[in-house]
């Protein structure tokens, strides 16, 4: 063999070591990178739902952030067991908010010890994916009917009460010892309905009271029974609990200071009985509000902002609506004025 073979050899064991070298490189820094992107991105990556009673709706939040300035884009979400459903709440989520990979343990369909992948892919800002484990024990002796308590919308100020069956197949000896519940705004009360060598029956009365506030209510109530192996059963509890009074939009933006400007926003006040609009309260004389003195649950109101071109004059206007409705009578729109 020439020198110059041998050389040419050398070189070309050179380059290819360089490019293997580089290669490795990048998929470590690219790996490092995605790694770094989902503790980011996300806190919690398994969730355990423990013993659930078959038929029992159990769901499961997983949030994930964005700190970025730019969206993040969700491809797909899949899940490698069809004893769970994967979906997302929303497939791009916008700078700096938030959305979930919602799984959906199927415990009708389904029994025993299960567990599931949950594999959720990102485009954007680049390609990668993130893997989530749920696990859970789904009880064949146990059964609740309904699967979960829903109370839907619930108007504030107002108590509402649903029933669940609880139903056991087994030994007679089986009961009942607490329901527990960690939230204030719950209350539960059982019934023994059936007892014999196969069958336990009771009945769950759940009640949410009035001073539940405004908004999404997510709870779980612990059904405590004498079973020393599993003797621990969550039942969800959700509600919506509506304000007796919303309007929308919910703020008012005035983009301009310049002198002579005339905005007009038109203002939706809804309630859930009809009521009167009492006092409107706002101490900038650059706006004008128009409203009736009538008795409806929907009320259309103008409100108009004459701009002086002045930049001295506050820029947060806040518009106070009281109306003759009981609790929650009243509510505030903020008004921003100029960028």
């Amino acid at each position: 063999m020439t020198k110059t073979l041998k050389s040419e050899l050398r070189q070309r064991a050179t380059i290819v070591c360089a490019a293997m070298l580089l290669l490795l490189f990048a998929i470590e820094s690219k790996s490092t990178n995605a790694d770094d992107l989902r503790k980011k991105l996300i806190t919690e990556t398994r969730h355990d739902f423990g013993a659930v009673a078959r038929g029992a709706k159990s769901l499961h939040r997983f949030v994930i952030n964005n700190p970025y300035s730019k969206p993040i884009i969700i491809a797909s979400v899949r899940s490698s067991c069809g004893c769970t459903t994967a979906t997302f709440s929303t497939k791009e989520i916008a700078p700096f908010g938030s959305g979930e990979i919602i799984a959906d343990f199927n415990t009708r369909s389904f029994l025993g010890k299960k567990n599931a992948t949950i594999t959720v892919s990102f485009t954007q800002p680049y390609r990668f994916e993130i893997q989530l484990i749920v696990s859970g024990y789904i009880r064949s002796d146990i059964v609740f009917d309904p699967g979960s308590i829903s109370f839907q919308n619930v108007d504030s100020g107002v108590t509402k009460t649903l029933s669940t069956t609880i139903s056991y197949a087994g030994s007679s000896l089986w009961k009942i010892e607490d329901i527990q519940s960690g939230c204030p705004y719950l209350s539960a009360e059982l019934v023994e309905l059936e007892r014999s060598s196969k069958l336990v029956k009771y009945r769950l009365t759940t009640t949410i009271d009035e001073s539940a506030p405004v908004g999404h209510l997510n709870a779980e109530l612990i059904v405590v029974t004498n079973d020393r192996k599993m003797n621990k059963v969550p039942l969800t509890v959700v509600a919506n609990v509506n304000s007796p009074l919303s309007v929308s939009p919910s703020q008012i933006s005035i983009p301009s200071l310049e002198n002579g400007i005339v905005k007009k926003t038109r203002l939706v006040l809804r309630g859930n009985e009809g009521f009167q609009i009492t006092a409107v309260q706002c101490k900038d004389p650059r706006v004008d509000i128009k409203v009736a003195s009538t008795t409806k649950k929907v009320h259309l109101v103008t409100v108009t902002f004459n701009s002086t071109g002045r930049s001295d004059l506050p820029r947060q206007i806040p518009i106070v609506f009281q109306t003759s409705l009981g609790a929650g009578n009243s509510v505030t729109v903020p008004m921003t004025v100029g960028k």
